[in-house]
């Protein structure tokens, strides 16, 4: 330490009269306090400089800056718990309806199905009795309040459907000037040919009939779902499907006077 400095902390000793406050410490004890305060301020910048290096390597390794993807404060993801892509897509909801009743060629049966002209062996055009030796069973008339213009027939026999405190007639022919016009399905679970019946839903009636399907409503607002075949051969007929705006809830066929402008049975 230079004695300029050492002379400024004498003086620093002395108060105004000149007087000492205290013994002034020697050259020797000045120096040694000099030795000491430099070796202090020299640990504590070396700590420092330790401290700033080595919180630095911690922060570096939790950020993880050597990753290839440049993410920051993102851990890396583990092996095991990383899981492939998968390739499943969701399925659209099966429609769940029991089987339809085996059909009995050359006999008409809960299990015939519906056609543009007729039903299993009984076909549009055909007088009662026809019908009855063609499909092997009595018809019984009913719904006759319109007789003798228009009424209809059911086969003998069959079992009925229960909607609540209704009891129905699962399948009815409808009769107009003599003979058999049309097929009404009104319970259970006849189909047409392509499989279509009461319950099926409005996308799978699309499938059956792909491009030939109309949809209308009629004069009470019930959505209808009309099949119009191609070509000549069945241009007189139609397929009705009525639905509630998800499922068909009847259905009939037959000529298309019957079949479309017959809202309401024979009405």
């Amino acid at each position: 330490m230079r004695d300029d400095d050492l002379r400024a902390r004498l003086r620093t000793y002395a108060d105004e009269g000149g007087q000492p406050r205290r013994p002034a410490p020697s050259q020797a004890e000045l120096r040694r306090r000099g030795y000491h305060a430099l070796l202090r301020n020299a640990l504590g910048t070396v700590l420092v400089v330790v401290l700033v290096v080595g919180g630095g390597a911690v922060w570096a390794g939790r950020a993880g800056v050597n990753r290839p993807d440049g993410v920051v404060n993102q851990p890396r993801p583990s092996p095991s718990t990383t899981t492939a892509p998968t390739t499943s897509t969701a399925r659209a909801p099966v429609t769940t309806l029991p089987a339809p009743p085996p059909d009995t060629p050359g006999h008409l049966s809960l299990g015939s199905r519906i056609t543009l002209t007729g039903i299993g062996p009984v076909r549009v055009g055909m007088t009662v009795p026809q019908a009855e030796r063609a499909g092997g069973v009595m018809l019984l008339r009913t719904m006759d309040e319109y007789y003798p213009r228009c009424w209809y027939v059911v086969p003998k026999g069959w079992p009925k459907a229960h909607d609540l405190d209704l009891v129905l007639d699962r399948v009815g022919l409808m009769v107009t000037g003599g003979t058999i016009a049309r097929i009404d399905v009104w319970a259970g679970s006849t189909s047409t040919r392509e499989g279509i019946r009461i319950g099926s839903t409005e996308e799978e009636v699309q499938r059956a009939y792909p491009g030939r399907i109309t949809v209308t409503h009629d004069r009470f607002g019930v959505r209808q779902l009309i099949f119009t075949p191609a070509g000549l051969a069945g241009a007189g007929y139609r397929i009705l499907f009525e639905s509630d705006g998800r499922q068909v809830t009847h259905l009939r066929a037959g000529k298309v006077a019957q079949v479309v402008n017959y809202d309401e049975g024979c009405a």
